[in-house]
């Protein structure tokens, strides 16, 4: 069969036939043009075409009317009212096309719109006009009942139902008649289904609207007809009379009601029960109402405030007390023993010991693999007792049944512990663990197959007291079975059981697809073989037939691998956009087997489920269910593992049980066996292609034959047909996995197969199946394999999607949303199409409600196709992506339908309505009308449908993060809506993330806003409740004025005590500050919104609800991020009050400073302990950051000061004796900072604070926990939680001390008792092992370290003694200060010993520094403290271990080597210390002699080498220079002889030459650097350094090549190298320094030397080292004394020319052997990099050179063949000296460039007449010639004319170009400037040039040369500015927005490319593109697109876009405007194609 083709008879229609878009820039005034906007053009309308073209004209028409009434004035559209009350009467009147439901709605809505904002006069004749055409009134030639008078009558009927409900107060004598008009159509037997329906409807609307009109007689008879409607046959009647009958009283229908329940629909029970949940409500309000209000008065005591608080912590634990901890469960070793003395108890006692027993071992397994494991050994072998080998059969025949029951029951505790070891310790499973677990379940396996058959058919069990009466012996085995299959999905790997495998899946398949098993009761059997059947989903009892739980609805929990989640919700949304609870309570109806805790012990104590749904309790299933699941859960996993010959045997057996001819009498077994089968297989598959991404190996899971999936195919192939909707969709997901899985030719032989069955079955279910088939074919397949089929696919689609019957077009356009989805760009060609199809099916009355008959209307009764056709419009949307801005017809056609879909009445299309304004936000937002849309999701955050609200609070987070400002200047009350959302539904995920954003980007500009927005919050005294208030609650910036915040306040919010006194005046003196600005906004769309459609769940009585205590909570973390945020940006004005009182009219934090502390005292001083927490913090961040704030009306006073008693009164509460240790903990840090913030110096001012933390202090003398009350001590977590926090706050006041003095005062004292704490605190954390405290040693033990370091530096007599373990002083007046001189002198300077915690603080420090994850932080203190503890007084004489400080010196070395400057020097100053004070102890194994030659290199001075012979001293026998003599401000040049005799040693070394040197030349370059740019640096020490260096270097080389040998060594030549190198850097990197003449004219003689080495190695280098100097004599002649430049260009020119002349001499003599070419080309460039130097401001470099004649050679002639030639050298050096001498270069011999005239005149501009014009333009030589070099023997303009032709590679169909002119322009001399400093850098780097000729395209609008415009009045063309200015990279991207390799400037290789982009906007029609010179240094080649490039990677300096599968023509891209020197224009034409 062909593939059908996609249906083009609906398309978007053309320009002329499209309205103007939604949302077009508006005019001034919208109507005055309405003589054309109001009136119907019948002569377009006509001329649209066929009917359904027509019908869209007609849609876009009445979108526009609407939009412009919304923008109207009244007194505008007064003049316009009569023509568009015409035009839209019109629409009824219209022969074709019909009104249809957007058509209608459309009308309803403007004629609301016009009697809402217009003139009322005509309303009254509106209204009898449509109900004269209700009443049956239609055009002559219609016959009643017609077509078209359905239409029109139902047009009709909505219009008066809108306009009643919105305008009825005004028309209320026209009530009755309007519903008696309604009832005679309801009453007439005739008219069709959807007619009726709309009747109901209408009569819904005006008893909403205008209810009171009508009269009793009339309500009375339009009730009659509703009670009728409850039993009518159509469902969707019997909903809309509910709805209708709710208007009235509705206690005399609730029995008619509740039968409306029996019906198995979900919307109809939806209806029925919000009818009955409605009338218990009323019954219920005012008795709510009151217990609510008494419940809000009353004020709980603080210990129930206390316990609400531990209900709802999550993130704070202080662990149990130490009593409850003596009372604590048995351990491991107790419980093994209670488990052997089970043994000797009767049965009974021993059934329930045993249970408990293994309960309680299953609990401790959830502790974790660190708990395990310590006891792993003792549980196995315990385990291996339990479950011991099967000895015999005759062993058990003698059991009773009860004997038996007990065995059974055992064993099923034993495998409920093992498998909590499972689930979790998984890491200790290892293989040897899970081969001994496998044993023993392959005994318990076996146990069970020992069971007489007689006791399984003897049930129920007789009573007995060990088992309850309704559990038999099968159910113990089923429970048992239940535990083996679980134990078995836990093992990993599945290998350590590959033995059982086959086994295992025999096993499983008979469990769940075994005909003969029979499950349920005889009831429901019987039942079943009924022909009213519908499925096992209905059934109640218990076990649906032995059904999977595994299929819910649309969601299939299988190929997860977690057999114990057997009620694992899935946390995607509801695939119908229904509310979670109403989803919840669906599936529980379709539920056959409810879960429950009872059924499973494990649900007591197991934790494997996630936290996030703590909330959630697990209901596992029934064991019977539970054993169906696990085993389709293994049969998944292990089958995809199994040879082909197992895999078909069994599936052949699954499809023998399906097919079973006994299942054909009981269809409910048949079914269950279906839904299990096709689950399992799905579960396979899923399992092979989740694999398949992740091994490779050959035990890949697989199908193993293709029988198998042919196998596999026909069994799904005959359930996609089946008329379950569930099961088809199952099926159709395996299907459309195992044709990914298969591929090949599988692929179009399946889709045909479908498409065949679609066409030759009409079955409403089969075509419903193969559609659904099909999305899932393309969906798993992908757009590569299927790429093919798309057409295919779309066409059948498309097709089904027009089928009327609701079931075949809902599943296709359900499969189409997932096809365009899986498709992404390919679906491109198929949008307009797609769109106009589904703007045909929005139009048609087959897909609406009750358009069909009544038996297919209620088949799609809750299936909505609208909601598929916003899911459609969606991904047709993100297909075409930024198109959108282009194409305007599909743009405006997706707006009008998205519009018309957001209007709808049903949630569900609603939100997919929002998701594609969301999506049409990203790529065109300009066209969406912001105000009318933010008002519109205003609306929907009060909705009580969720996922409308959750998709509302997304579309505005969106927003939000675009421009918030923007979008709160729109919105009216948006704030208030969001944190009342906070309050009512705080499940609603986003509404954070949207205050977030918004404080983000405005807390820096408008603080107060925030400041504000936080203070309404804390002090609101209630919150709206109701749905449809958009301002909630009204504040009243004078609610505060007294501090009272809490008045009437939440029962969970109070405070201790008020403020008294003390908090008279809080607030700094400011301007008034508003609240945050808000907008009135169009609410004309809204107001049009709600008239349209019936609001639901709308409360009569508003409750007020005290904000929550989470919501308060997020408050206060939202003003410390805005603290936080404004100080991250640095901004002085904020935290400078005199600053901030100068700056009028703006708005500054420091002016809030008091409501800050306000606030945070409210909330430190409330009830529940996380907004105590809150409090504090927001304290704490506001001391740190305005500590340094000074008060200007009080000098020497900090803004803080002021703020003393409020902060004491804050943080007394916290130290009370009912205070939790958290809020304990954060108040001591609060008062630490506080103390050293240094806002009160004075120790007598500080007052109540700094006694609160001396307090604190003194009850951390004893060891044990402080007592907080009588009953209720610490537990040890919380006692170290506060010790740590006390400890921690004093040591950071201890380091504080070297920047605050006046802290000395208030540490000394305490000094006695801190020092012991600080070092026991230490040593805790240094051998901790339990983890539930490190985490708080964590956030100590840095802090204490580095007090501990401060004490030792300052030689602390007190903090020595805590290091030893002895007691100090505790007087309470001990100088915590008392310097060496008061102790005696050989406790400090003669240490005998080390101290003892020496080690334990070293270790510390060694750990954290060679950890991976070290902060800035940790280096600096762990760094300060080595240094500090590694002296005498800690160390010792006998300081450490070898190995140990060798480790050390290896930390820091990499340290050095990892980390910056800063820590670099710490480093250094560590090892100076070391070598001082242990010097002897360092050089006691060193060689005498071997420090005299370092002593002679590096000579001593005072200042200097003090590091230097400190080490050199201890080993000399001489004193070292007494380091208090050194200078302590130059510590850099302390230590640069060290360095630099270091690298020496290692360059001049031949052990160091291949792997370390390279990596020391780098470390010398980035050393000499930092030292020049410092000026502490001595400068003639450093002089002398590097003399001394340069000489060391220098000998060595002279030494080397002295040596007499004709070859060097690698060794030895790649020493010379790197000495040549380390010269040439010290010489080049250090400019300031001054070096003798002498020492230059040496290195040049050692060059010289080296020029003509027989080691090419040595001869390349020396050439590279030549060039070096010579390019960097330009920097160093104006900035360091001539000689350096002087002297080099002198001395080694001439020497590099003679070294040319013996070449050319070797040459004649025909000594071709002894040249070496690379050495030859690196000379030549040696001598070509002269030009880079030469300048006009240097004229007498070259005076001193003495060259000859024969230097240059001699003039020959040359052919015009070898002018052309090029060889590779010329090519890469653009500026070259031309030789006469011809060079092998390995490929043929070319000649190069010779002196005759020619050859001159081609490459020297100087010598070219045509260069005359050009040299005026182009001021630079390198530029000119290249520019001759390019150009030959040939003009310029002539090459350039002929490269433009020979670049043209586009076909020439597509035009042919002429040149007409070819111009150079003047330019900026600038341009040639920077274009030659850039090639500068590039030789400075050796980097070759690499320049291109290449061409850039632009737009043009003058003439250039002939007509040039002037560029600095008319910036509009292009090219002018670029031939003048050069290129601007911020133009990039201007004229085209997509920029394949970023933000960079664009040239192309080929000319016909540039032509592309070659815009022509002159009046000749010409081109121009621009040929320029491009220097593209190291070039990045790539074929994939980059844009996010803004420079090229690294380390290259272009892009090069090569020829691929994205670019047909290569492209380069530079990313610096001085890389390219635009050089000509060429203005051509194109001429039409040939």
């Amino acid at each position: 069969m062909s593939s059908p083709r996609v249906s083009s008879s609906t398309t978007i229609p053309t320009d002329s036939q499209s309205a103007s878009t939604v949302a077009s820039t508006p005019t001034a005034n919208p109507l005055d043009n309405s003589s054309h906007v109001f009136i119907l053009d019948e002569n377009k309308l006509s001329a649209a075409g066929n009917p359904e073209k027509q019908e869209i004209y007609l849609f876009n028409w009445l979108a526009n009317a609407e939009r412009e009434l919304l923008r109207a004035s009244k007194q505008s559209l007064k003049t316009s009212q009569s023509h568009l009350e015409s035009a839209l009467f019109k629409c009824f009147s219209l022969p074709s096309p019909k009104p249809h439901r957007p058509i209608r709605q459309l009308l309803g809505r403007c004629f609301v719109l016009i009697y809402t904002n217009g003139d009322t006069r005509s309303l009254f004749d509106t209204i009898m006009k449509l109900c004269g055409i209700c009443g049956g009134s239609g055009g002559k030639g219609e016959s009643k009942g017609s077509g078209g008078e359905k239409e029109v009558r139902l047009a009709a009927l909505h219009c008066i139902g809108v306009i009643m409900n919105a305008l009825g107060d005004k028309m209320l004598s026209l009530v009755p008649e309007t519903l008696i008009v309604c009832l005679k159509i309801i009453k007439t037997s005739s008219n069709p289904l959807i007619l009726k329906l709309e009747s109901i409807n209408a009569i819904n609307r005006i008893l909403e609207g205008s209810g009171k009109g009508a009269n009793e007689q009339t309500i009375k008879d339009v009730m009659k007809q509703m009670k009728t409607g409850l039993g009518d046959k159509a469902l969707i009647i019997r909903v809309a009379s509910i709805e209708t009958i709710s208007h009235s009283d509705i206690d005399h229908y609730i029995m008619q009601v509740f039968k409306t329940l029996d019906p198995p629909n979900p919307t109809v029970r939806r209806t029925a029960a919000s009818f009955i949940s409605t009338l218990l409500a009323q019954t219920q309000l005012n008795s709510a109402f009151v217990a609510s209000t008494s419940t809000l008065k009353s004020k709980p005591s603080q210990k129930q405030g206390m316990q609400g608080q531990a209900e709802d912590n999550e993130g704070i634990s202080v662990g149990n007390t130490e009593e409850d901890e003596e009372r604590g469960g048995m351990s491991v070793e107790e419980m093994l023993k209670f488990l052997s003395g089970c043994s000797n108890k009767e049965l009974p006692i021993a059934s329930v010991h045993n249970q408990v027993a293994w309960i309680l071992i299953g609990s401790l397994m959830c502790l974790g693999p660190n708990f395990v494991k310590l006891h792993l050994p003792q549980l196995l072998l315990l385990w291996k007792t339990a479950l011991p080998k099967v000895p015999t059969k005759e062993g058990y025949t003698n059991r009773s049944e009860i004997e038996w029951a007990f065995m059974f029951h055992v064993r099923e505790c034993v495998l409920g512990a093992i498998s909590c070891f499972l689930l979790h310790n998984g890491r200790l499973v290892t293989p040897d663990v899970a081969k001994r677990l496998t044993a023993l379940l392959s005994n318990t396996l076996s146990f069970i197959s020992l069971v007489p058959p007689a006791f399984l058919s003897a049930m129920p069990l007789a009573p007995s007291p060990i088992l309850p009466p309704s559990l038999s012996l099968s159910d113990r085995i089923e429970m048992l079975q239940r535990r083996i299959l679980q134990c078995f999905l836990a093992i990993k790997p599945i290998a350590a059981y590959d033995n059982l495998s086959l086994q295992l899946l025999k096993m499983c398949l008979s469990n769940f697809a075994d005909p003969d098993k029979s499950t349920g009761s005889s009831i429901t059997a019987a039942i079943t073989r009924e022909s009213s059947f519908g499925g096992v989903w209905t059934v109640g009892d218990g076990s649906g037939y032995g059904v999977t739980s595994k299929l819910k609805g649309m969601d299939v929990e299988v190929g997860v691998v977690d057999g114990f989640m057997e009620d694992k919700r899935s946390r995607r949304k509801d695939w119908l956009n229904r509310d979670m609870v109403e989803s919840e309570v669906e599936n529980l109806l379709e539920k056959p087997v409810l879960g429950a805790p009872e059924h499973d012990s494990l649900m007591i104590y197991t934790t494997f489920w996630s936290p996030a749904s703590s909330l959630h309790i697990p209901k596992p299933q029934s064991p019977a269910t539970t054993v169906v699941d696990c085993s389709i859960e293994l049969f998944s996993t292990l089958f995809p593992l199994q040879n082909a010959a197992s895999q078909l045997s069994l599936l052949e057996q699954l499809t023998k049980s399906v097919r079973n001819p006994k299942l054909d009498k009981i269809p409910g077994r048949k079914m269950a066996i279906q839904v299990n089968a096709v689950v399992s297989i799905l579960g396979a598959f899923t399992h092979i292609m989740t694999s398949s991404s992740k091994r490779t190996d050959e035990s890949m899971p697989c199908i193993a034959d293709k029988k198998v999936g042919t196998m596999a195919m026909e069994l799904l192939q005959e359930t996609i047909v089946h008329s379950d909707p569930y099961l088809r969709n199952v099926a159709s997901e395996a299907l459309g996995r195992l044709v990914s899985i298969v591929g090949g030719s599988l692929i179009p032989e399946q889709i045909q197969t479908l498409v065949d069955q679609v066409v030759n079955n009409r079955d409403p279910d089969s075509r419903a199946g193969s559609a659904l088939a099909l999305g899932n074919i393309y969906s798993h397949v992908g757009g590569m394999a299927a790429g093919n089929h798309l057409k295919t696919i779309v066409g059948i689609l498309l097709s089904l999607s027009s089928d009327p019957h609701p079931v075949v077009h809902f599943w296709a356009l359900y499969s189409l949303s997932r096809t365009i989805e899986s498709a992404g760009l390919m679906f491109s060609q198929y949008v307009s199409s797609t769109l106009g199809i589904i703007a045909k099916l929005y139009m048609a009355e087959t897909h609406e409600p009750g358009g069909g008959s009544v038996g297919t209307t209620n088949v799609g009764l809750g299936w909505s196709a609208y909601q598929q056709f916003g899911k459609i419009i969606y991904g047709l949307i993100g297909t075409l992506g930024p198109e959108l801005q282009q194409n305007i017809k599909i743009r405006d056609l997706c707006l009008r339908i998205v519009t018309e879909l957001k209007n709808d009445t049903e949630a569900s299309v609603v939100v997919e309505s929002i998701r594609c304004i969301q999506h049409f936000i990203m790529f065109a937002q300009q066209h969406i009308d912001l105000p009318s849309l933010i008002s519109f999701l205003q609306l929907q955050l009060s909705s009580m449908h969720l996922p409308l609200k959750k998709v509302a609070v997304t579309c505005l987070y969106q927003l939000v993060q675009r421009d918030a400002k923007k979008v709160f200047e729109i919105s009216t009350g948006l704030d208030d809506q969001l944190f009342s959302l906070l309050d009512t539904d705080p499940s609603v995920d986003g509404v954070r993330d949207i205050v977030l954003s918004w404080l983000k980007q405005t807390a820096i500009n408008s603080p107060s806003t925030w400041v504000e927005v936080c203070r309404k919050v804390m002090s609101k005294q209630g919150s709206t409740s109701g749905n449809n208030s958009l301002a909630v609650t009204t504040f009243n910036a004078s609610d505060t004025t007294n501090g009272d915040f809490f008045e009437n306040e939440d029962e969970n919010i109070n405070t201790y005590t008020s403020f008294d006194n003390e908090t008279e005046d809080f607030s700094v003196a400011s301007p008034t500050h508003s609240s945050f600005p808000t907008t009135a906004s169009a609410s004309a769309f809204t107001s049009s919104t709600v008239s349209s459609r019936p609001s639901h769940n709308t409360p009569s009585d508003q409750i007020h609800i005290p904000p929550r205590w989470r919501t308060q909570l997020f408050v206060l973390q939202c003003l410390r991020q805005v603290v936080e945020v404004i100080h991250s940006h640095g901004i002085r004005e904020h935290f400078d009050l005199l600053v901030a009182r100068e700056g009028k009219d703006k708005d500054y934090l420091v002016l809030r400073v008091g409501e800050l502390i306000k606030m945070a005292f409210t909330a430190s001083t409330a009830l529940v302990g996380e907004m105590r927490l809150e409090g504090l913090e927001l304290l704490r961040d506001v001391i740190e950051k305005f500590a340094a704030t000074p008060d200007p009306d009080f000098e020497e006073a900090a803004l803080l000061e002021q703020y003393q008693a409020q902060i004491g009164a804050a943080l007394t509460p916290a130290f009370s004796s009912d205070t939790s240790p958290e809020i304990l903990s954060a108040a001591v840090k609060v008062c630490g900072v506080f103390v050293g913030s240094g806002i009160v110096k004075e120790l007598y001012r500080m007052g109540r604070i700094l006694k609160l933390l001396t307090t604190a202090l003194e009850n951390c003398k004893d060891s044990t926990p402080r007592k907080t009350s009588p009953s209720a001590p610490l537990s040890p977590h919380a006692s170290i939680m506060v010790r740590l926090s006390i400890i921690n706050a004093w040591a950071e006041l201890q380091v504080s001390t070297l920047k605050q003095p006046y802290l000395i005062q208030v540490i000394s004292p305490n000094l006695p008792l801190l020092c012991p704490l600080w070092v026991s605190s230490l040593r805790d954390y240094a051998r901790l092992q339990v983890e539930e405290w490190i985490e708080y040693y964590n956030k100590s033990w840095l802090t204490i370290l580095g007090a501990v370091a401060s004490l030792i530096e300052m030689d602390n007599p007190l903090i020595t003694q805590s290091l030893n373990n002895e007691t100090p002083p505790t007087t309470p007046h001990s100088s915590a200060l008392s310097t060496s001189a008061e102790i005696p002198t050989e406790t400090i300077d003669n240490p005998t010993s080390q101290s003892l915690t020496f080690p334990i603080l070293f270790g510390l420090c060694i750990q954290s520094l060679s950890s991976s994850q070290t902060s800035p932080k940790i280096l600096r203190v762990c760094l300060d403290s080595l240094a500090s503890i590694l002296k005498p007084s800690c160390v010792g004489e006998s300081f450490l271990e070898k190995a140990v400080f060798l480790e050390m010196l290896s930390l820091f070395d990499k340290l050095v080597i990892v980390e910056g400057i800063q820590v670099q020097f710490r480093v250094l100053n560590i090892i100076k210390n070391v070598t001082r004070d242990f010097g002897k102890w360092c050089c006691n194994d060193l060689d005498t002699g071997s420090f005299d030659s370092i002593s002679a290199a590096i000579p001593p001075t005072s200042t200097s080498t003090s590091l230097f012979d400190g080490l050199l001293g201890e080993h000399r026998g001489t004193t070292a220079v007494d380091d208090n003599k050194s200078d302590e401000n130059t510590p850099t040049g302390n230590v640069l002889p060290v360095v630099l005799f270091v690298y020496v040693s290692m360059v001049t070394h031949k052990d160091f030459q291949a792997d370390l040197v390279p990596h020391v030349l780098v470390n010398l370059k980035l050393t000499l650097e930092s030292i020049g740019g410092c000026e502490l640096v001595d400068k003639d020490l450093l002089e002398r350094v590097i003399v001394v260096t340069v000489e060391a270097l220098s000998s060595r080389v002279y030494d080397a090549l002295g040596a007499g040998t004709d070859k060097l060594p690698e060794e030895g030549c790649l020493v010379v190298k790197h000495c040549l190198l380390s010269v040439t850097l010290v010489l080049t990197t250090c400019t300031k320094v001054t070096i003798h003449s002498r020492l230059l004219e040496q290195y040049a003689g050692i060059l010289k030397m080296c020029y003509y080495s027989p080691q090419p190695m040595i001869a390349t280098t020396a050439f590279h080292c030549t060039r070096t100097l010579f390019l960097f004599a330009k920097r160093t002649v104006s900035s360091s004394p001539p000689s350096l430049a002087q002297t080099f260009t002198r001395l080694l020119i001439p020497q590099i020319i003679e070294y040319v002349k013996s070449v050319n001499e070797k040459k004649k003599s025909s000594r071709d052997g002894d040249i070496d070419v690379n050495v030859v080309e690196e000379a030549l460039k040696s001598l070509s990099s002269v030009a880079m130097v030469v300048t006009d401001a240097q004229p007498n470099i070259f005076d001193d050179l003495d060259l000859s004649d024969e230097s240059v050679g001699e003039n020959t002639e040359c052919s015009e063949a070898s002018v052309s030639t090029r060889t590779t050298l010329v090519e890469q050096e653009t500026w070259n000296f031309h030789f006469t001498e011809e060079v092998s270069v390995g490929r043929e011999n070319t000649k190069q460039h010779c002196n005759c005239v020619a050859c001159e005149r081609a490459v020297t501009p100087s010598l070219r007449t045509d260069f005359d014009n050009i040299r005026q333009v182009f001021m630079s030589e390198k530029l000119l010639r290249q520019a001759a070099m390019f150009a030959g023997t040939r003009t310029i303009r002539d090459k350039i004319e002929d490269y433009f032709h020979a670049t043209w590679a586009h076909p020439l169909h597509l035009g042919i170009p002429i040149v007409e002119s070819v111009s150079f322009m003047s330019n900026d001399k600038q341009l040639c400037e920077r274009f030659d400093e850039y090639l500068y850098e590039l030789a400075l780097d050796n980097i070759e040039p690499n320049i291109k000729p290449l061409w850039h395209g632009t737009n043009v609008k003058c003439l250039l040369g002939n007509e040039p415009c002037n560029s600095e009045s008319d910036d509009t063309c292009a090219s002018c500015n670029i031939l003048q200015k050069g290129f601007d990279l911020s133009k990039s991207g201007s004229a085209h927005p997509y920029r394949r390799f970023g933000s960079g400037i664009y040239f192309a290789l080929n000319s016909s490319k540039a032509h592309s982009y070659a815009n022509s906007r002159n009046h000749h029609n010409a081109y121009t593109i621009l040929f320029c010179w491009v220097a593209l240094g190291r070039v990045f080649p790539t074929s994939e697109d980059l844009p996010h490039l803004i420079e090229p990677p690294f380390p290259c300096h272009s892009v090069h876009g090569t020829v691929g599968p994205r670019l047909n023509y290569e492209e380069y891209v530079i990313y610096r405007t001085e890389a390219a020197v635009p050089f000509a224009a060429v203005t051509y034409k194109v001429k039409d194609s040939i």
